[in-house]
């Protein structure tokens, strides 16, 4: 069939020539788009992928720094892995970890989150209340034992949680009831004997008090690991008469426990000289040992002997022990010298030293006295 056109010898029309040659540069164009559009929808995927990979790379160095005792260098690591892989189960898992560490409260978010999945173990449970009753989140802890408790044979650790759970709530008969539970499971462990003794010490019922007492005083007496700990037990406790605290003197003597155990039981049993028993703890207290530090500057602060306390706590051995420093800053507030605890509670750099929810609650006290 003849072309019009070419067939009657005219030229064709520039409209038509500019459109044949436009025709493949338009073609390539929209290749061209097309393959790139294709090939940025195929990178994300890619990029997220990597992205993740080293967010989890991450994870496993934050854990291998704990392992190593480097809290530093767990830190930043794990700022670097919830930010790569935030959505990442095993990324919230050493966050978790890591924050329980450190004492930081936002690890119970974390805890949460892997509460939700269906491969959460009863190991990781069981630290998630732990660190909730480290937290005083008692309403978590709750939610917890249920689950812990319902195994064949539950670990000693929740055990021990579901009475301190107990008592914390004012619940001394349930405390009492866990505990002889416990002591079905393991009537031979002397622990469990010790745990349910204190326990029952506690309890609203005379009959109930008067086991528990002898409970822990067969322990204090006898020759077990728990003996030390059941005479500190009895040394705190009140309904005690003047000849079993003086057999408690004279056993406390013997196994040497600590000069504040002791101090409180001289307390009891000859107040008159209040002021000799609390100047030789002091002297006693001045110490490299900074458990036997940490009880006599408590049982100083027992007596509303804050400066003495103080006196046992001086800068430079504070900033050896979060406890130690805490009680200093405490007593520092308590003797209302807030510009001097507000100025080291700033010198104090975020991963060490307090406690976050510590740090909280005495900067809530300095803003308070401040006013």
């Amino acid at each position: 069939m003849s072309d019009p056109i070419l067939d009657s010898g005219a030229d064709p029309a520039p409209e038509t020539v500019f459109r044949d040659h436009a025709r493949p540069w338009v073609i390539g164009l929209v290749v061209l788009v097309v393959v790139g559009v294709a090939a940025a929808l195929g990178a994300r995927p890619v990029y997220q992928f990597y992205k993740v990979r080293r967010g989890l790379q991450r994870a496993g160095d934050v854990a291998r720094a704990m392992a190593a005792n480097d809290l530093k260098g767990a830190a930043a690591g794990l700022r670097i892995a919830t930010v790569l892989a935030p959505g990442e189960p095993e990324v919230w898992r050493v966050a978790a970890r890591f924050c329980a560490r450190v004492g930081n409260p936002d690890g119970l978010g974390y805890w949460a989150r892997l509460a939700q999945l269906p491969d959460f173990s009863l190991t990781e449970r069981l630290e998630f209340a732990e660190f909730a009753q480290r937290m005083g989140r008692v309403d978590l802890v709750g939610r917890q034992l249920p689950v812990l408790l319902a195994s064949s044979k539950p670990d000693p650790r929740a055990w021990r949680l579901a009475v301190i759970h107990a008592r914390q709530q004012g619940d001394e008969r349930k405390a009492a009831e866990i505990a002889r539970l416990w002591a079905i499971q393991a009537p031979a462990d002397e622990e469990v004997q010790l745990v349910l003794g204190e326990t029952l010490l506690s309890h609203p019922d005379a009959r109930e008090r008067a086991e528990g007492k002898g409970l822990v005083w067969g322990l204090a007496l006898g020759s077990g690991r728990w003996s030390r700990l059941a005479l500190a037990r009895l040394a705190s406790y009140v309904d005690l008469n003047r000849g079993e605290l003086e057999l408690l003197l004279r056993t406390g003597e013997r196994l040497d426990l600590s000069p504040a155990l002791l101090t409180g039981l001289h307390l009891r049993l000859s107040p008159e000289k209040r002021g000799e028993w609390l100047a030789a703890l002091a002297r006693s207290g001045s110490t490299t040992n900074l458990e036997l530090r940490l009880e006599a500057v408590a049982c100083l602060a027992d007596q509303q002997e804050t400066a003495m306390a103080l006196e046992l706590m001086p800068k430079a051995i504070a900033a050896t022990n979060p406890r130690l420093q805490a009680a200093r800053l405490q007593a520092l507030l308590d003797l209302e010298r807030v510009d001097e605890a507000e100025s080291e509670m700033a010198a104090l750099r975020p991963e060490e030293g307090l406690e976050p929810h510590l740090r909280l609650c005495l900067e809530a006290q300095v803003a308070i006295k401040g006013v």
